[in-house]
């Protein structure tokens, strides 16, 4: 039976920071990109990239959710629209009316 190595914790400091600036995704995937990169010598910029990735793709996927909830609303007019319906309401110029 084999078991799978546990990835390092995420330093104190940055994990205060990561909960502060409300990056979730970024928190959850942080301990195993930065045990990658540590263990295959990444650039900082492609450990920075890859983690702003996980953040970008992690808040789409929470906006699909939430989009899929909530239904759209129906039958609502703009003020635009609801002026130009009473602008056509009013007979027009020289037209008799039945009064």
């Amino acid at each position: 039976m084999t078991t799978q190595p546990t990835t390092p914790p995420v330093p104190d400091a940055l994990d205060q920071i990561l909960r502060r600036m409300r990056l979730p995704y970024l928190h959850k995937a942080a301990p195993d990109v930065l045990a990658t990169a540590r263990a295959q010598r990444w650039d900082p910029a492609e450990v920075l990239r890859v983690l702003l990735n996980e953040e970008v793709v992690g808040r789409d996927a929470a906006t699909r959710r939430m989009r899929r909830k909530t239904p759209a609303p129906a039958g609502r007019l703009s003020t635009k629209g609801q002026q130009a319906a009473t602008v056509t309401a009013q007979p027009a110029p020289g037209h008799r009316t039945m009064s």
